[in-house]
Parts: structure tokens; C-alpha cells; sequence
């Protein structure tokens, strides 16, 4: 699947989704799809260009109420583990500050998120994305029908 995707100065990226299922926690691993070219910007936004090393990015998904909510990894948690040298899954530093890229096999990936699914350090609301489903009756109103 794929989504839009537009940062907070507007621009669009399009972003590649898989979405599983581990227990009964829903999660989506989004990367970088086809670049965008614009007369500004040369591919795109931020959350594209997080994706152009191949990386990927996973998220929480919850549903409450009418709400689609997608709470990505708290990236400050995963600073703070790897600070202190208490972070149980491998990665490799791209230099000398904190950056750096997971190469975690999926078993220990399946294995961190069993264990943090619920963890509001690990997934917090800081950083969530709250998307509400429109009410049909309201939506036929707001357009005229």
C-alpha cells in the first residue's frame, strides 16, 4: 500500500506501507516510494527523505472510537538506550553522533515489539497522528448535497 504524506510546511511525499500484525498489536512499516520533483523541492519531504537509505520506519496503529491513531517510535527513547549502551537490538552508528541503522534480524524485531507494543515511552503521544473518519452525514452537508 501507499500513502500521502505532507510536512508541517506542506510538502508531499509518497511513502510505501506494510502493515502486520504481532499478537494483537497492529503496526505499519512505512519507506520512502517513488521521489517527487517540484520546482522547490528536489524529493520531497522529510518523512520521504527518512526512507531514502532504505530504512524503514515503524509505527503503532490503534483505532478508538473514530479514530485512526499512528504513534511512530519514540526516537528519544532509542537515544537515551543507545547513550547508555542498554538497547537489545543491533544496529551500527553512521558516524560519531547518535545516528545510527538497525540491523536487527525480524526475529528480534518481533521480540522488541512483543515486548514494547504497549510502552508509552517506546510508542509515545508526542508523537502521534491522529486521523478522524469523517461522519458520511456530515461530510454530504459540508459539500453541499
Amino acid at each position: 500500500d501507499k500513502i500521502e504524506s505532507y510536512d508541517v510546511d506542506n510538502k508531499f511525499a509518497e511513502l510505501e506501507v506494510v502493515y502486520f500484525k504481532i499478537d494483537d498489536s497492529l503496526f505499519m512499516d512505512f519507506s520512502a516510494g517513488k521521489p517527487f520533483k517540484d520546482t522547490k523541492e528536489q524529493f520531497g519531504n522529510f518523512f520521504w527523505g527518512a526512507g531514502i537509505t532504505r530504512t524503514h520506519s515503524v509505527c503503532r496503529i490503534t483505532f478508538k472510537d473514530d479514530n485512526l491513531i499512528i504513534i511512530p517510535l519514540n526516537i528519544e527513547w532509542f537515544k537515551e538506550r543507545i547513550k547508555e549502551n542498554k538497547l537489545d537490538l543491533s544496529y551500527v552508528k553512521a558516524d560519531k553522533s547518535i545516528n545510527c541503522i538497525f540491523t536487527a534480524t525480524t526475529e528480534q524485531w518481533v521480540s522488541f515489539l512483543k515486548t514494547y507494543a504497549n510502552d508509552k515511552d517506546v510508542f509515545s503521544d508526542k508523537y502521534k497522528f491522529v486521523f478522524r473518519k469523517l461522519d458520511k452525514d456530515k461530510a454530504d452537508t459540508n459539500n453541499g448535497k
